[in-house]
């Protein structure tokens, strides 16, 4: 499913602002500072149900307005589709399909989207939590039933970790062990399938990338039935009692990513972290493409000012054709010089200025 065309109306920086996008390659350009960025996350939050520059929606309302709204016509062969969101000053996000309330859980997978930004590098440089969200996300939109399974996980975990926080005692803490433990043995069951077709998918566009580059990864994520689960939470209680924390689970799974049998985190230059997040988001490209059926729209948000030439050119050299691209950059001579033609019918390129008050 491909974006159309978007309006956003007090978005940050755009009041009021029409864009009509191609289905090939979008290059959105301008100064610093002209809402560049701002786009990506519109559409972004049309496909996920959430920002990637901030956790509190409200900070996305310009501030010459108490609300915000953005619409999105989205259209594939079989049929079009609307996807609305708005946000009120102090109140919760609504979204729409079709004119139809939706829970934001229900967006996720219409319209999946792969984001390469400054933001989402910190799933190669940031904390073990990191990566965790990185691969859930990546695996909700590979399955429904994972989403689910995960929100009810998380639900359970907090009620759980807020009775240890009231020092209950086991008895009263059992029957939340029961249910953690069935839908966090479910959760691992689908992880490790998942990792692996993951993994395998990393390994093989690293290597088309460079023969001499090899991006894989490491989990510590387990294969245990509810009882193993129960019995492991079991024994652990008295240290999550101490701690007032769950210690044992999926939520504790880590995740290491490797360059060429190196662990990147601690040996990984910042070009080298460049490179490897640049090919893990094309392999979470071609991962959602394969499982779900449904080719991402790709989001560069200033990929070029990251890479050398000779890296940013084998990068697009894996963009396949007929996939849709939004770019952004501060120079369209610097775009059209790493060899993307923006004359091309299925191509586009967008000038923004700044026109609002400082």
């Amino acid at each position: 499913m491909l974006i159309d065309k978007m309006h956003l109306k007090f978005f940050r920086n755009h009041i009021d602002f029409n864009i009509k996008f191609s289905p090939g390659i979008n290059v959105i350009w301008g100064k610093n500072g002209v809402g560049k960025t701002s786009i990506l996350e519109a559409v972004y939050i049309l496909s996920i149900g959430k920002s990637f520059k901030t956790n509190k929606s409200k900070e996305i309302i310009n501030n010459e307005s108490k609300s915000l709204s953005v619409d999105g016509f989205f259209y594939d062969n079989e049929n079009d589709l609307r996807i609305s969101f708005q946000q009120f000053s102090g109140k919760s996000k609504i979204f729409k399909i079709n004119g139809v309330k939706e829970v934001s859980k229900n967006i996720i997978g219409r319209f999946p989207v792969v984001l390469l930004s400054p933001e989402e590098e910190k799933t190669t440089k940031g904390q073990p939590s990191d990566r965790r969200k990185f691969f859930d996300k990546l695996f909700s939109l590979l399955s429904k039933d994972y989403l689910i399974e995960l929100i009810k996980y998380n639900s359970i975990l907090k009620n759980r970790n807020n009775l240890l926080k009231l020092n209950s005692s086991y008895e009263v803490i059992l029957p939340w062990d029961i249910q953690l433990s069935r839908y966090g043995a479910d959760l691992w069951k689908k992880k490790l399938i998942y990792n692996q077709i993951f993994s395998d998918i990393l390994v093989s566009v690293s290597n088309k990338y460079n023969n001499n580059t090899t991006i894989s990864f490491t989990t510590n994520s387990q294969n245990l039935n509810e009882e193993e689960f129960v019995d492991i939470l079991k024994k652990t209680f008295q240290k999550d009692l101490m701690t007032k924390r769950t210690n044992f689970g999926p939520h504790r799974d880590v995740y290491n990513f490797l360059l060429n049998g190196k662990d990147l985190k601690v040996f990984g230059s910042q070009g080298e972290h460049k490179l490897a997040f640049s090919l893990i988001k094309f392999a979470e490209y071609q991962t959602i493409k394969q499982e779900t059926k449904k080719s991402p729209t790709i989001l560069l948000d200033d990929l070029f000012a990251r890479l050398d030439s000779d890296k940013s050119a084998n990068i697009l050299k894996l963009l396949e054709d007929n996939t849709q691209t939004i770019i952004t950059n501060t120079d369209l001579t610097d775009i059209k010089n790493r060899g993307i033609n923006t004359n091309l019918p299925s191509n586009k390129d967008f000038y923004l200025e700044k026109i609002w008050k400082n």
